[in-house]
């Protein structure tokens, strides 16, 4: 390993730092509850929050690309960080009311997560011009994985010391932690950062919005996020649904069951960013995208079946489910390194990110909207009416996978 090299290898130590403290984003459900206890808001009150900090994740990203691509990486995370340091301590001492819920976790911690987010990734690839697919799955890795940490961490000390002073306590290490990672970002020297990303014509945020490329990329996206994202968000009930009426489990056991399911799926989103990024790598990232699509979309389409035949057909039918989305968070960056070059990618795919933050407000609502259609109807869920919610899933990454192969013969692999 030459100098160079190991240099890069910092950069992604530094990158998957920021993630694993990022993956805060996914483990809102440990916060809903005991918020909802205390202060007597509702289920609507609460989740808003939700969807104001992803919104603000991806629209920041934006800004910070563009910041990113001017400054350099270490700038933008120490931004990053302390933004979502500060969201979560002001969320802790001042959210009393909903919307100071909104201002403090929505939009200051939605921020630092964006500023954050965007920058191991823009600098990771520039180091790495024949490995860009597996060092941005390494990178996101972090970000999946470190919900799975953060979750039962943030829910034990929701028990010793309140959510208040649970809130204050992670504000204080997210900013350390961030910051520290953020240390070890930089850009490659410009001479040596080309080599055959040198070949590709550098495209800045103007020219690559009026590109066919870009909104085909950004549709995929959209479309595999928002089924990914719908699955995740109701998955867990889905999956007691299915052990209680169809294989006769009592709640409690049924309960354990799901929640240990949710946990490995999140192991499978991770394994899949890895996965897919490295696979990327050797077959090309359209061919990725169509592999990976087209199973997931099998995959919706049988999900009746698999719960049907026995709980651990359920149980893998989540891993392949968890796999497939994963990719998503490798492919994506990775793609618009290759078709819009590296000296913008800050900017270029905070762009991209929108189509994540549009997938992932709209999605899950659909999937409320249907299925408090059908309780409305009956008075109660059954595992059947998740059949049409599964079934459009589908069609969507289905989509998806046929938009990849007009992503051919373009720049990338």
């Amino acid at each position: 390993m030459d100098e160079r090299e190991r240099q890069g290898w910092k950069v992604v130590l530094g990158g998957v730092l920021i993630m694993l403290m990022l993956g805060v984003t996914y483990t809102w459900s440990v916060f809903a509850g005991p918020l909802a206890e205390k202060y007597g808001w509702s289920q609507t009150e609460i989740q808003l929050a939700f969807s104001v900090m992803l919104a603000t994740f991806a629209i920041s990203m934006i800004p910070a690309g563009m910041l990113q691509d001017r400054k350099g990486p270490r700038v933008v995370a120490l931004v990053g960080g302390l933004l979502l340091g500060l969201g979560f301590i002001a969320t802790g001492l001042f959210a009393s009311s909903p919307f100071m819920l909104y201002l403090s976790y929505g939009v200051l911690a939605g921020a630092g997560v964006g500023f954050a987010y965007v920058t191991p990734l823009a600098a990771g690839v520039k180091w790495f011009a024949e490995k860009k697919g597996l060092v941005s799955g390494i990178i996101v890795f972090g970000f999946g994985f470190g919900s799975l940490l953060l979750a039962p961490l943030a829910s034990e000390l929701i028990k010793s010391q309140g959510v208040n002073q649970t809130f204050l306590l992670l504000g204080i290490a997210f900013a350390i932690v961030v910051c520290a990672g953020a240390l070890l970002l930089k850009n490659p020297p410009a001479a040596k950062a080309a080599s055959k990303s040198a070949a590709q014509n550098e495209i800045g945020p103007r020219q690559m919005l009026g590109t066919r490329q870009f909104w085909l990329l950004w549709l995929m996206f959209a479309f595999s996020a928002a089924a990914g994202l719908m699955v995740i968000g109701n998955l867990a009930t889905f999956a007691k649904l299915s052990f209680t009426s169809v294989h006769g489990m009592d709640k409690d056991a049924a309960y354990s069951l799901a929640a240990l399911a949710v946990g490995v799926l999140a192991i499978f989103n991770g394994a899949g960013r890895i996965l897919a990024g490295w696979l990327s790598d050797r077959i090309g990232r359209p061919n990725t995208m169509l592999v990976m699509f087209g199973v997931q979309a099998l995959l919706l389409a049988s999900i009746l079946f698999a719960s049907n035949l026995s709980p651990w057909a359920l149980f893998a039918w989540m891993c392949l489910v968890g796999l497939c989305f994963g990719s998503n968070f490798s492919l994506f960056p990775s793609a618009t390194a290759d078709f819009f070059g590296t000296k913008n990618m800050g900017v270029n795919y905070g762009f991209m990110f929108t189509a994540y933050g549009f997938g992932g407000i709209l999605g899950p609502q659909v999937m409320a909207y249907i299925l408090d259609a059908a309780k409305a109807s009956k008075g109660s869920l059954a595992v059947g009416d998740y059949s049409f919610p599964f079934l459009l899933l589908a069609v969507l990454v289905g989509i998806s996978a046929v938009i990849s192969l007009f992503t051919r013969g373009q720049k990338g692999k």
